[in-house]
């Protein structure tokens, strides 16, 4: 399952706050519209509510006629913070003029606690949650995202994302990656020299290669054929429809460039995955890896 809560605000100062829901099992969606005067955050911490419904960094809880109940967060795994960069994004959470801005709030953590859905109760004790955040007007002309925490070994949790970038009107080609194993986070990004020397793209499946100075990281997704319908900002309205599959399969094999020696080799489950807009134009040739530089 996903929960997505947010508002949105037109050109004309109107706004609307929303809950959207995915349900991993049946692929379905749902978007629920509240007024703008019931959305409620803070400043200073991840914490807002909608209506009745709240979502923090401790856990969710829903009060709708439809679905009930809270889950608990615990054991939050944090994305490493510092001046530079002060979340997934680096320095370029400085720049003003982005289109859209991606923040990851906890790379995996427990759960405890059970929801009530459309009459189904569902319980999630023992399971495992994955916390991010957008902000912006507009989501990129073409991005592909992933996330999973559910790997054959248990401490392993995998995020990654690439888009068309637009800065100052020009289009730049950004990603950020990260594969936690075992309290050891493995960075792949525009601003810590790593390198994006693969992008192979269809409608269901992305294969990817990443590198940094010490090691590569190679992905091949897999989307779970039936997707999702979620709702999308274009310029502050909701109306740009993204497919989301919450069954991909995602296989990782990250290795030292050095040696060559294989670090991990896995497979994960209920992954979530979009290959959005004109993706074709992330592809990248073999020419572009070699001469490729960071921005």
């Amino acid at each position: 399952m996903a929960f997505i809560p947010g508002i949105s605000m037109n050109a004309e100062g109107e706004k609307k706050a929303f809950i959207q829901i995915v349900d991993g099992t049946s692929n379905t969606s749902e978007f629920i519209g509240f007024n703008g005067s019931e959305f409620h955050s803070n400043k200073n911490e991840f914490a807002l509510s909608i209506a009745e419904n709240s979502f923090n960094g401790s856990g969710i809880e829903f009060n709708l006629p439809h679905l009930k109940e809270k889950i608990r967060f615990n054991d939050q795994v944090n994305w490493p913070k510092n001046i530079y960069a002060p979340n997934v994004m680096g320095p370029l959470n400085y720049y003003p003029f982005l289109e859209c801005y991606h923040g990851v709030l906890s790379l995996n953590h427990t759960l405890k606690g059970k929801i009530e859905y459309n009459g189904k109760v569902m319980d999630f004790s023992g399971g495992k949650g994955y916390t991010e955040k957008d902000w912006g007007h507009s989501f990129p002309k073409a991005h592909v995202w992933m996330q999973s925490n559910h790997f054959p070994s248990d401490q392993v949790s995998f995020q990654a994302a690439i888009a068309d970038v637009n800065i100052l009107s020009r289009k730049k080609l950004g990603f950020i990656a990260g594969l936690w194993i075992n309290g050891a986070l493995y960075q792949f990004s525009t601003y810590n020299f790593s390198k994006l020397k693969k992008t192979e793209l269809s409608s269901d499946v992305a294969s990817l290669s990443f590198e940094n100075r010490k090691y590569k990281l190679d992905i091949i997704a897999h989307s779970c054929g039936v997707n999702a319908k979620l709702i999308a900002p274009s310029n502050g309205k909701m109306e740009v429809f993204l497919n989301e599959c919450l069954g991909a399969t995602i296989s990782l094999s990250l290795s030292e460039k050095k040696t060559g020696k294989i670090i991990f080799n896995e497979t994960g489950r209920n992954g979530g995955l979009e290959i959005a807009g004109e993706f074709e134009s992330l592809k990248i040739s073999p020419v572009e890896a070699q001469i490729q530089s960071v921005y």
